[in-house]
């Protein structure tokens, strides 16, 4: 064993030392780490040409080239270089060099997709909860067909096939599916019945893998259900309606994170001059996107555009498609982001219809009207949906508690029976259906660009008949004692929502006595809770209205002038204090 072991080692190689199986054995021990040449089972020309061939120093080098390495079974497509695009591709859309973020949704629509890559749909339509396809849903305008397309790009090469459906209708579907059969070279493709077409583009699917279709924005799962491809595959739908549980997996897509909005804007306006994919290349993405990180970083962009950029992301609530118009138009006019930031807050409409400068032809106003219009035609839920939608349009987006709308006087604007749960509920489902309000455990939110476009789509008395039942339902859900610490938590719940009613009631000039007392009391709880300055302005607004509404020594007066006294007390203002105690007692 110590002669082995130390000829072994003198030749770690193997030119001196051949080892030549003869027999059938299992190696063990220093052999087992050796190539050897096996001579079993061999007749003798093969045992000597093995053995002639084991010891011949040079590089092995077969004397053919080796076969294409085609799939077999006739009805796979043979496998393609990498980078190389799928032979049969019908992306309306080129890829869109500004795609910022969104590294989570996509790595988490990756991994869903890939979980059910082996296996096929149940034939009952009901696939099990790792096998569904994916549905994509959310607010119009959120980016959801953007992120469809940048999944097809991204991972062009891990397909065969990636085929696009308008899934508006069933006969766009139909029509969009039968379409395949063409580049699929079927015998049915020239059938004159669609749905024989459709049939063998299924059946055919059925047998192949690597392929993706895209279903972009299905309106309602029963729609798809006849045509949902089965096989090794992937099916990804993109929607407004959240309800696809029952037939796929849902992945609700949210506006743009602040951060990625940020960079989104200084990117699309071209404060960043980052190098991108081209439109048409799907090959290695990721190394496109480290080099677009790495440029950006290298690109000087200075503390107050940043600060710019974040402002006009706060102003457009973050949502993609406000962001691209702004970044195009920003982009086509010259105009800097600070520019155009204030000229959106006295313009807002007419920027909001002005298509941008892309292949993307909606824009956010259009991009609503339609999901406005679909409601309308609902009868008498659509109305009521649009009338509930009107109301929330004047409150803070977030955490509007149903509870304050549950009143005599919102169910007489909304002629609706707000204590009648099936029709809310019904009010309620039309605008979950289209993504434009969300409701969970008893709270609504609301996109802030979704309440300006509902606003301004108001004439000025059904603004005003709204913002006046807003008001009263925030008046008289927010607390009276709202300097007692015990009413603190529902004050703060309201505060936005007031803060938000009385800016746009004072600025109609309506219920001028409602919005003063609810000035008063939201004033009231920023006193207590040392909020001063806040609480100042919040008083001399009421004290203003009231002034204004009753004349100079009405007990309303009274009551704000002695508020704001004790303000200016708690602020160290003694002598405007003092007048204001002096001027109460006089009243």
């Amino acid at each position: 064993a110590e002669e082995w072991s130390a000829a072994l080692a003198r030749d770690p190689t193997g030119d001196k030392l051949v080892p030549v199986r003869i027999e059938s054995f299992d190696d063990e021990g220093l052999f087992r780490a050796r190539i050897y040449i096996d001579l079993v089972g061999a007749d003798e020309a093969t045992a000597r040409q093995r053995l002639l061939d084991g010891v011949k120093r040079e590089r092995a080098k077969p004397t053919t080239a080796p076969a294409f390495p085609a799939r077999t079974g006739g009805m796979t497509p043979p496998l393609r270089f990498p980078g190389t695009m799928p032979a049969i591709w019908n992306l309306p859309f080129p890829r869109n060099p500004h795609f910022t973020g969104r590294d989570e949704l996509m790595a988490q629509l990756r991994d869903a997709l890939a979980a059910g890559q082996a296996a096929a749909l149940s034939s009952t339509d009901v696939p099990s909860e790792r096998l569904k396809p994916q549905a994509i849903h959310g607010l119009g305008g959120v980016g959801k067909t953007q992120l469809a397309v940048e999944y097809a790009y991204r991972h062009a090469s891990e397909y065969d096939i990636v085929w696009w459906v308008r899934a508006d209708t069933p006969s766009l579907i139909a029509g969009d599916l039968a379409l395949l059969a063409q580049p699929l070279a079927l015998p049915q493709k020239d059938e004159r019945e669609q749905n024989v077409v459709v049939q063998a583009v299924l059946r055919e699917l059925a047998q192949r893998n690597r392929w993706l279709v895209i279903f972009d924005n299905a309106e309602e799962p029963r729609d798809l259900r006849a045509f949902l491809p089965r096989g090794n595959g992937h099916v990804l739908i993109t929607s407004r309606n959240p309800n696809w549980r029952a037939l796929a997996h849902p992945l609700d897509v949210q506006v743009l994170p602040r951060e990625q909005a940020i960079e989104f804007l200084l990117r699309r306006s071209g404060v960043t001059l980052a190098p991108h994919a081209s439109a048409g290349v799907a090959s290695h993405p990721e190394q496109s996107a480290a080099q677009s990180k790495e440029a950006a970083k290298q690109s000087p962009i200075s503390n107050l555009q940043s600060q710019d950029a974040g402002a006009l992301a706060d102003e457009l609530g973050c949502l993609p498609l406000a962001l691209e118009q702004a970044g195009a138009y920003i982009e086509a006019s010259g105009v800097s982001l600070r520019d155009y930031l204030a000229l959106f807050r006295t313009r807002h409409r007419e920027l909001l219809a002005h298509p941008p400068a892309t292949d993307y032809p909606a824009t956010v106003a259009t991009t609503w009207e339609i999901s406005f219009d679909a409601i309308a035609a609902q009868g008498r839920d659509g109305i009521a949906s649009l009338q509930l939608l009107n109301l929330l349009a004047f409150f803070a987006p977030e955490a509007i508690p149903r509870e304050m709308l549950q009143t005599r006087r919102v169910s007489e604007t909304l002629r609706v029976s707000m204590d009648d749960d099936l029709a809310l509920n019904a009010a309620v489902m039309l605008l979950r259906r289209y993504s434009l309000v969300q409701y969970s455990e008893g709270m609504f939110a609301i996109h802030r660009l979704v309440q300006t476009i509902v606003r301004d789509r108001m004439d000025d008395a059904t603004r005003k008949t709204f913002v006046e039942t807003a008001l009263h339902c925030v008046n008289d859900a927010f607390p009276f004692e709202s300097d007692d610490v015990r009413t603190w938590a529902d004050c703060a719940r309201l505060n936005a929502h007031a803060r938000a009613v009385t800016d746009e009631a004072e600025r109609l000039g309506i219920a001028p006595e409602a919005t003063a007392r609810l000035l008063n009391q939201v004033a009231g709880y920023l006193w207590q809770r040392a909020e001063l300055a806040e609480a100042k302005a919040l008083f001399e607004r009421a004290l203003a209205i009231d002034e204004a509404t009753f004349g100079p020594n009405h007990p309303n007066v009274a009551r704000d002038v002695n508020n704001l006294g004790g303000v200016l007390r708690d602020l160290g203002d003694l002598p405007r204090a003092q007048a204001c105690f002096e001027r109460a007692i006089k009243i």
